[in-house]
């Protein structure tokens, strides 16, 4: 005899199967999303590293000497900056070297000098920073201020101003290990 199999005898089981087969789907969809996730999170976390690695770098300097500047090599370059900008010798009032100063935690010590220019115009004074900064020279402008000269302004030399400009020059100066004791 051949026997009929009612819709009802094979929906239940199929329905079941199909159940069973979406839930292994769904686990192992979810499973993927986890590792993804877990994936996703660990690359966070070393882009993370890696942002505060170039930000740690990028106030670290450039360019540096291995000994501080004399104040003889400081004159030289900044002598001939003002050259180069169209400034006579008198019109460098001052060239102030500074003592080395460690920055933070790192191997490196930055040195400032502080140099006064008089009766210079703006031009002049771009153009001697423009020099002054040059890579060969490895030294930066950290600051520049700008006065009226002190001496009696006249018509003529309305364009005229005092430039004090503070200029940088890096150090690498490892730090010594202190002993443990």
């Amino acid at each position: 005899m051949n026997r009929v199999v009612s819709p009802r005898r094979w929906t239940l089981p199929v329905l079941w199967g199909g159940l069973v087969t979406i839930a292994l789907a769904s686990g192992w969809h979810y499973r993927q999303a986890v590792q993804s996730a877990a994936s996703a999170a660990a690359n966070y976390q070393q882009c993370q590293a890696l942002a505060a690695r170039i930000h740690s770098l990028r106030d670290r300097p450039t360019q540096a000497t291995l000994v501080a500047r004399t104040s003889g090599e400081w004159a030289g370059p900044i002598e001939a900056a003002a050259r180069e900008a169209g400034l006579a010798p008198a019109q460098i009032l001052r060239i102030e070297p500074q003592a080395p100063r460690r920055l933070a935690d790192t191997d490196y010590e930055e040195q400032t000098a502080v140099v006064e220019l008089e009766a210079a115009t703006i031009p002049q004074v771009i153009r001697f920073l423009h020099a002054v900064t040059s890579p060969a020279q490895q030294l930066g402008a950290r600051s520049l201020r700008l006065a009226t000269p002190q001496r009696a302004a006249t018509a003529e030399s309305a364009e005229l101003w005092t430039a004090e400009v503070t200029l940088n020059s890096f150090v690498f100066a490892p730090k010594m290990p202190t002993p443990n004791r």
